[in-house]
This record gives structure tokens, sequence and C-alpha cells, in this order.
């Protein structure tokens, strides 16, 4: 079954090396598979140089690997602001992972939208 269950999409940066940690996330839920989706109404700080990233219990997410920029990979659940991990680093790996923002006030920046769901389990695209 490709659905997507309990789908969580945050924002990373490294802390030293392949340590990551997690700025700010918020729960999607599940998401029936298929093409492209697209998610409004979330509000997730970011700040430049972020990584955007997603973590879900159960089901599949399409995945590319080669001829990419590579992707920040853990298998277990490191999405909740705060958490900080060792990640690995698949090179030229990719998933689709998108998130774009509206301008907030000074000092709050955020991701209003994520969209083309379609990735790997935790961390992906540089902002």
């Amino acid at each position: 079954d490709g659905n997507i269950t309990g789908l969580r999409v945050g924002t990373f940066y490294t802390t030293n090396g392949n340590t990551l940690k997690c700025r700010d996330s918020e729960l999607i839920g599940d998401v029936e598979a298929g093409a492209e989706r697209t998610f409004t109404g979330l509000s997730i700080a970011v700040v430049e140089g972020d990584y955007i990233g997603c973590y879900f219990t159960g089901g599949y997410i399409e995945t590319d690997t080669s001829g990419f920029g590579g992707v920040w990979y853990i298998t277990s659940e490191q999405i909740d602001p705060g958490d900080e991990a060792t990640y690995s680093f698949l090179a030229g790996d990719a998933i689709s992972l998108y998130g774009y923002g509206d301008f907030a006030p000074p000092g709050q920046p955020y991701i209003s939208r994520v969209q083309r769901i379609a990735g790997m389990k935790t961390i992906g695209v540089n902002l």
C-alpha cells in the first residue's frame, strides 16, 4: 500500500558535520497515494540554509537514487522541534518535497505551504 500514514514535515539545520537539529515541524497526517499533493495552512519556522524534511509512520514515498544533490537520512523519528541526531548522507539521492512561504514579520520566517510529497523518510532538500 502506497498510502502514507502519520506524515510530519519540518525544517532542520546542521549543528556539527552530519548532526542535524529539527527547528520546527507540523503534522500533516495521512496522505492517499497518487499524484502530487499540495497542503496549505501550515506554519513552519525556517531560516536561510535550512533543510526541509519529512517523517512518516507507514507507506511509501518515491525516491530517486542518482543524479541529484543527495539527502540526509535517518531511520528513527527525529522531527520534533529540538530533536538532534546524527544522519547519514545518501549522495545522488533525491525526494520530491518542496516548501515555499509568505513573508512573515522580521525574525519569524515560515513555510506556509508544502507540496509535492513524493520522497524518502526523513530529510531532504536544502531551502
